[in-house]
C-alpha cells in the first residue's frame, strides 16, 4: 500500500481550533514536537493504520506566507561565505 502523503487542514469559520490530517513525515514530526511542548494546545486525535495522523491545533497557529527572499549582493555573499569558513 502506498503511503498516505497529503496534508489537509479543516477549519470552520470562527472556530478556535482546526484539524490537521497528514501522512507527511516532516509535518507529523512537527505535530508531535508541538504536542510535547504544548500539551494543553495540541491533541493527536488519531494515529491511523496507513501512517497518517489527525490532530487538533489552534487556528491562530496556521499562517500562509511566501518564503523569505534571499537576494544578496555579491559582496554580501562573499561576507557570508567568509563568516561560514571562519566559524
Amino acid at each position: 500500500m502506498e503511503a498516505y502523503r497529503e496534508t489537509a487542514i479543516d477549519h470552520e469559520a470562527g472556530a478556535e481550533y482546526c484539524g490537521i490530517s497528514t501522512g507527511e513525515r516532516a509535518v507529523k514530526a512537527r505535530l508531535y514536537k508541538l504536542r510535547d511542548k504544548h500539551p494543553e494546545s495540541v491533541e493527536i486525535i488519531a494515529e491511523n493504520k496507513d501512517g497518517s495522523v489527525y490532530a487538533n491545533i489552534p487556528w491562530s497557529w496556521i499562517s500562509i506566507r511566501p518564503p523569505k527572499s534571499m537576494n544578496y549582493t555579491e559582496e554580501q555573499r562573499q561576507a557570508i561565505g567568509e563568516r561560514l569558513r571562519t566559524s
